[in-house]
């Protein structure tokens, strides 16, 4: 199958500046955080909204990063507190279902 390159936009939802940005591995989910304490989880295929999880940090996310089988999404705070947020391992390989909180 070819791949389809075309942009997508996203209207992040943050209501303070985004600092980070990671894409899963398959390329089927687009995790962002923001300066304000969130971080948000898309559909990369279609640029939709899945999730809000509020980090329950004392400082916002400032690094994410999805583990290779893109099963556990892991955000670093500026404090250095390094949380693993799974997401659910019957994930839809569209991305349609949703992250679990910690």
């Amino acid at each position: 199958d070819p791949v389809d390159m075309s942009p997508v936009s996203l209207e992040l939802g943050h209501t303070e500046r985004p600092v980070a940005t990671t894409f899963s591995h398959s390329g089927h989910l687009i995790a962002t955080a923001g300066m304000d304490y969130t971080i948000r989880l898309w559909n990369g295929r279609a640029g939709d909204p899945l999730l809000a999880l509020r980090s329950g940090n004392q400082s916002p996310v400032m690094g994410l990063a999805f583990t290779p089988d893109d099963r556990t999404l892991v955000s670093l705070d500026g404090e250095g507190v390094i949380t693993a947020w799974r997401t659910r391992s019957e994930l839809d390989r569209d991305g349609t279902r949703r992250a679990s909180s910690p």
